[in-house]
């Protein structure tokens, strides 16, 4: 049962992937990225990690892409849909799309001699690795001084971007 929900992740994974790359309309390509950022939360779940599966769903679904909708509505579009639809760099694209499908067909047809390990072989990981315990026995445990940094970093940031968006706006008056 896990192995079909795993298939299926990954397929859901993969093909909204193709829907954010291709889809011509930014807020369509957000939604499937929403999809694709669900579905690998999903697996992440399977992988009994769920405190990354929370954090990936808080992160990158509720700041992350909320953060892309905020500026996609704030692009003018009409500029943008009446520019060139390419660009000058279609040649180093086509070298780097080959250079990819050649590692790609390599390490499908090779890729047994880099990875020992079949298809069906079990990978003894550490029991919890990914729940909310144990991240926290690490973050305040080994990493408290580096996440009190990071923490006051992100505290001045915001102070610093609310002290400016009031000086802005007595400016405006």
């Amino acid at each position: 049962m896990a192995e079909i929900i795993f298939w299926s992740l990954s397929a859901i994974a993969l093909v909204f992937s193709f829907v954010v790359i291709l889809a011509k309309n930014p807020v369509r390509s957000a939604i499937a990225l929403i999809a694709v950022l669900l579905a690998f939360a999903g697996l992440y779940l399977i992988l009994d990690s769920e405190f990354i599966a929370g954090v990936q769903i808080l992160v990158y679904i509720g700041g992350i892409t909320v953060l892309y909708m905020f500026v996609v509505s704030m692009m003018r579009l009409k500029r943008i849909n009446v520019e060139s639809q390419f660009s000058r760099q279609w040649l180093a694209a086509i070298i780097s799309a080959i250079a990819f499908f050649v590692e790609v067909i390599y390490f499908i047809l090779k890729g047994k001699d880099f990875f020992k390990m079949g298809m069906n072989s079990k990978i003894e990981v550490a029991n919890g690795l990914g729940t909310v315990e144990n991240v926290g026995k690490v973050l305040y445990g080994k990493y408290v001084l580096p996440f009190e940094i990071a923490t006051v970093l992100l505290l001045a940031a915001i102070i610093g971007t609310v002290l400016l968006a009031k000086r802005e706006k007595k400016e405006m008056e």
